[in-house]
Formats: C-alpha cells, sequence, structure tokens
C-alpha cells in the first residue's frame, strides 16, 4: 500500500511540472507573439509614398496641434460644391429624357473633372497644407521627397542611396485665395534624409520634425 502511495504522488509531481511548464512555455509563446505584433511596422518604410504620407501627417499635426496654426479650407469647401453640382447634373442626365441637356450636363461634368485635375497640378502644386495663425499669417507648406543620391557626396557612407524629405514654407504676399498659392520670393526650406526622421519601424522623429518647423517660422524674412 505504501509503494502504491508513493508512487501515486511521483506521477502527480510528474504531472504538476508539465503542467506549470507547458504554461510557462504558453507564456512565452504568446509573449514573443505579442512583441512580434509590437515591433511589426506601421507602413512599408521602402514605401517612399507611405513614407511621405507619414511624415506629411505628422507636420500638419505639429502646426495645427502644437504650433496653434488653423487649416485654411476655403479653396477646398469651392472645390467640394463645384464637384457636387458636377455629380449632381450628371446624376440628374441619367433621369433625363432630353437627350441635348444630358449631353451637356455630361460634358459639364468632365470639364470640372478636368479643371479640378489642372488645378491640383498647376494651381496647388506640391501643398501640403496651407495654414494661418496671427503671428505669422498665412503659410504654405510644400513636401518633396527628393532622389539626392548623385550628390551624396559628403554622406555617401552613412546614407547611402537615401532619399530627402524636404519642407518648403511659402509666406504670401497678399491674403487673396490667388496670392496665397502663389509662388513667392519670401520661403525658407530644410531637409532631412529619410533614414534620420524614420526608423524600421516606421516611427517619426516628431521632435527633430518640430523643431526644423520652428525654426522656419522663426526664418521669415
Amino acid at each position: 500500500m505504501k509503494r502504491k502511495e508513493g508512487r501515486q504522488s511521483q506521477q502527480q509531481e510528474e504531472l504538476e511540472e508539465i503542467n506549470t511548464s507547458g504554461s510557462t512555455s504558453n507564456t512565452s509563446n504568446t509573449q514573443e507573439i505579442t512583441d512580434k505584433k509590437e515591433k511589426k511596422p506601421k507602413y512599408h518604410v521602402y514605401d517612399l509614398y507611405s513614407v511621405k504620407y507619414a511624415l506629411d501627417t505628422a507636420v500638419k499635426n505639429i502646426l495645427l496641434d502644437n504650433k496653434g496654426f488653423n487649416e485654411d479650407v476655403v479653396l477646398s469647401n469651392i472645390k467640394l460644391i463645384i464637384g457636387f453640382i458636377a455629380c449632381g447634373g450628371a446624376v440628374f442626365a441619367y433621369f433625363t429624357k432630353n437627350t441635348l441637356l444630358a449631353l451637356g450636363l455630361c460634358l459639364f461634368y468632365l470639364l470640372v473633372i478636368s479643371l479640378l485635375s489642372l488645378n491640383s497640378y498647376f494651381f496647388e502644386k506640391a501643398t501640403t497644407i496651407l495654414a494661418y495663425s496671427r503671428q505669422s499669417g498665412f503659410i504654405r507648406v510644400e513636401t518633396d521627397i527628393i532622389d539626392d543620391t548623385n550628390n551624396n557626396t559628403e554622406n555617401s557612407n552613412t546614407n547611402p542611396n537615401c532619399p530627402k524629405y524636404e519642407i518648403i514654407i511659402h509666406y504670401p504676399k497678399g491674403s487673396s485665395l490667388v496670392s496665397r498659392y502663389t509662388t513667392s520670393n519670401n520661403t525658407v526650406s530644410h531637409s532631412w534624409y529619410i533614414n534620420e526622421l524614420v526608423d524600421s519601424y516606421g516611427t517619426c522623429d516628431r521632435k527633430e520634425l518640430s523643431r526644423a518647423i520652428s525654426e522656419l517660422i522663426k526664418e521669415k524674412k
């Protein structure tokens, strides 16, 4: 009887050891999975369009949330109104029985869409945000990705084949809608190599961006 009781106690101890080791291994596996998920990049860091979008969003948030600027949406509202009118005309053309009216509304829709596209390309250009503050007035911020590999001689070892992210701040001469988007001589700019602002996990260096934007605003001519 004593031998049987001893064997049973040994078996219970072995089962407890297996359960505890299994639970620890499960917790370690779940911890590894969560760590991998946390370290997963927020976006494709080698896709320049995704990188530019993330940096542009950071620039907008810094200006609006930290620097006291308000976004000017006058042109956006005008485009929305014109677009709604054109879409409404196209929908009405589908139900009307007048062939000439339907043709005219469809041509009007195509004309409006073409003009809006040309406006974005020639008038707004690379504008990321148009903002206003009482201290600085209107500013128009342009951003771009520059392929500087040919001129990258000084930093060829530290930043090989790395493009640059550039911020250009324009200070319009007047307050009219046209002058806000007109290129002026009163501009300041700064650029970084992308790997100086974005790490391998897609995290932006907001402190560096905020510091540079503050310096650019102070450099107003």
